[in-house]
């Protein structure tokens, strides 16, 4: 029951309070154009930076704050290159839908930093 608080508790920070949800739903948009094939790979963007909150909410620790591992807060740094790294070989690889990457790119990149800061916190126990 632990982790599925955490989770809860840092996927509602991570996300503002679900606004953050807006950025994998307009992702998904990408599944009604015709070359979805190429662009739905797009779709990674959103998982990067949820799978980071499930592995954060798997190794939740059993304290009075919400707090995770201490590694999950280096996991961040990870999922932060993870991101760059997905971001640009879409734009680059997607010349037809560049201009749709990008905006899937900025979509996705508030919720990334505040996915990342809330790791950080996480697994500090140091909550702002």
């Amino acid at each position: 029951m632990a982790q599925l608080s955490l989770f809860v508790f840092l996927f509602m920070q991570s996300t503002d309070f679900g606004l953050g949800l807006l950025a994998p739903v307009l992702t998904a948009l990408v599944l009604f154009r015709k070359d979805r094939r190429r662009s739905a790979r797009l779709l990674i963007l959103p998982l990067i930076w949820f799978g980071f909150i499930i592995l954060a909410a798997v190794f939740a620790e059993s304290t009075a704050e919400p707090k995770t591992a201490h590694w999950i807060g280096y996991a961040g740094w990870v999922m932060l290159a993870a991101y760059a790294g997905a971001s640009a070989w879409n734009i680059i690889t997607l010349p037809r839908a560049r201009w749709i990457a990008i905006a899937c790119v900025l979509l996705n990149a508030p919720v990334v930093f505040m996915t990342w800061l809330v790791l950080a916190m996480a697994a500090s126990g140091t909550w702002l």
